[in-house]
């Protein structure tokens, strides 16, 4: 799956289930570009490094001047991440 695609369907979901909250919905290609850039190079079949990936995505996205408030910690988007992987 390529980052571009695995960042979409990381958004939808955090947004789906209200996991992040956007400065505006003009934001979204923003903040899925910022997701796009920490997913590539990664192995999403690779379980082990996901932690890691989400404490660093968990990082730029609170950094991140589009994205109002991430509700949860670096545990919930690994299992995200794990979800929209497949």
């Amino acid at each position: 799956m390529s980052a571009e695609t695995w960042s979409r369907a990381l958004l939808d979901a955090l947004l789906a289930a209200e996991s992040i909250e956007l400065t505006s919905p003009d934001a979204k290609e923003s903040v899925r570009t910022v997701i796009a850039h920490v997913l590539e190079g990664v192995d999403a079949s690779d379980v082990a490094a996901l932690p890691d990936v989400a404490a660093r995505l968990l990082d730029e996205l609170v950094d991140d001047e589009d994205v109002e408030e991430v509700f949860g910690d670096a545990d919930d988007l690994a299992k995200v991440l794990r979800e929209t992987a497949a």
